[in-house]
């Protein structure tokens, strides 16, 4: 009879199904993500370089604590409510009193004098003064005579305005967003020093590794040419003298190697050191790409400089604080004057009642003045101190200016410039790689000397140092230039 073939699929349920094509995926990516976690790559370094740095997060705390001040500063500006008094105010004790012929007498106080105030302060920016509005209210107990007495103040309105002096909130409003800016700048500049010491910690490991590699390699090429110069000497085709030297070059290569496994450890421990974490030592290095294509414009490379520059930012914080301590000083030593004006509304009592019906209306008006006659040339000797230390101050900044737009052009001009030499440097690299694949099988087939192999292998290693060194340089001016336009 006709069997009908079943097909195994249709044996199984579509959900186990679905769960078996799954785990077979799952396994066959697992030698992917494995080989993908064995290199470390120099953007995974140069992040965690941006994480773990104690400049980077000193400078990030640094930027925290200046947004801080900086919200604190914007409060300053807003009104001040203040709630003051002294509830109860008891005393009982012996006071002494003078009288009119002159005698003192000690007579017995027992009394309350509480107190209880509402204040409002606001300060004006534009001029520099004060005002303030009060409220009060006051109650006297004499228990000794059996009396008490109300004092209120509804209202009261007070304004200072000083005249010829400084105005701190004026320069507070120039200098505070500077230190704030001043704080991220600086945050900018340490993730941007980062970089540059992470990159050349791990360019650092690649070149070791590289002329640790080119060391064994050395190692195998002698102990091969040894064994086959061994062979020469027994049929008696080489002499007793170039065995020797063949001889002494393994045992060279093989200390060689202890040299450059111990440079290579130390850089790897350098860059652990840096990262704060270990970086596994069975992973490999991945070596990098060319870094992107920035723009030749050099303008807006010099104005961003000059906008995110810190040492610029503070020294034109220091020029605005010494201008504002030689105005300080101007209003310190010379004509002073302040005007004080209030105004509103108070009444006392012995009941309250009649402390609060018809407050009687109250006012002061107050101009007082200063001018220092002699000071024996205190003033003039301060000032012009100041001025020299401004005049320091803005000399610096001009060059401070000239050299950042000077060295942001050459570091542009230096990027490009590397990148040319990295196409030659590449190319070289390969072509003494070629060369000494050449020479090593004609040294093998007796064609030539021992002397141009050694030359062949040292042009090998030299352009391989070359192009890696090459890398690191223009990675680092990549990032420094593009720490500028971030």
């Amino acid at each position: 009879p006709h069997t009908k073939q079943l097909n195994p699929l249709n044996s199984i349920p579509m959900k186990a199904l679905f769960s078996r094509i799954a785990l077979l995926l799952l396994c066959s990516s697992i030698p992917l993500l494995a080989r993908a976690q064995d290199q470390w790559t120099l953007s995974g370094v140069l992040q965690l370089a941006q994480q773990r740095t104690l400049t980077v997060r000193l400078a990030d705390q640094n930027r925290r604590i200046a947004e801080r001040d900086w919200q604190q500063f914007r409060r300053s500006n807003r009104p001040r409510v203040r709630l003051n008094g002294s509830l109860p105010n008891f005393s009982s004790a012996f006071r002494e009193v003078t009288q009119p012929d002159g005698s003192i007498q000690f007579n017995p106080v027992r009394n309350n004098n509480s107190f209880f105030g509402l204040q409002v302060e606001q300060n004006i920016p534009l001029t520099g003064g004060i005002l303030q509005a009060d409220f009060a209210f006051q109650r006297f107990d004499d228990f000794a005579e059996r009396s008490q007495q109300y004092f209120v103040q509804p209202f009261s309105l007070t304004y200072f305005q000083p005249f010829f002096r400084s105005n701190p909130q004026k320069w507070d409003r120039q200098i505070a967003p500077r230190q704030r800016a001043l704080a991220e700048q600086q945050y900018r500049s340490q993730r941007n020093d980062a970089d540059q010491l992470a990159s050349g910690h791990y360019f650092n490991v690649l070149i070791q590794e590289q002329r640790l590699n080119i060391a064994r390699d050395q190692q195998e090429v002698a102990q091969q040419l040894l064994r086959i110069a061994q062979k020469r000497y027994e049929l008696g085709q080489l002499t007793k003298s170039d065995l020797l030297q063949l001889d002494i070059q393994s045992l060279q290569a093989e200390q060689n190697i202890q040299t450059r496994e111990l440079a290579f450890r130390q850089a790897r421990e350098n860059l652990e050191l840096f990262l704060q974490k270990p970086t596994d030592g069975q992973r490999s290095l991945h070596r990098p790409e060319l870094p992107p294509v920035l723009a030749p414009e050099v303008e807006p490379l010099v104005r961003a400089a000059l906008q995110r520059d810190p040492q610029l930012a503070e020294l034109e914080i220091q020029l605005l604080q010494n201008r504002q301590r030689r105005r300080d000083l101007r209003s310190e030593r010379g004509w002073q004057a302040g005007l004080l004006a209030s105004m509103g509304w108070s009444k006392s009592g012995e009941q309250l009642g009649e402390a609060l019906n018809a407050p009687k209306l109250q006012q002061q008006v107050s101009l007082s003045f200063a001018l220092p006659l002699v000071d024996w040339g205190d003033y003039r000797q301060e000032r012009r101190q100041l001025e020299d230390r401004g005049a320091q101050i803005e000399q610096r900044l001009t060059f401070r200016q000239q050299e950042l737009q000077l060295a942001t052009t050459q570091a542009l001009a230096q990027y490009h410039q590397l990148r040319a030499a990295l196409a030659t440097a590449q190319r070289t690299e390969q072509l003494t790689s070629e060369r000494f694949r050449i020479v090593k099988e004609q040294f093998l087939h007796d064609k030539i000397s021992l002397i141009e192999l050694t030359a062949a292998t040292t042009e090998k290693e030299q352009a391989q140092v070359q192009y890696l060194t090459l890398l690191r340089d223009c990675w680092q001016r990549y990032l420094s230039l593009n720490g500028v336009l971030q």
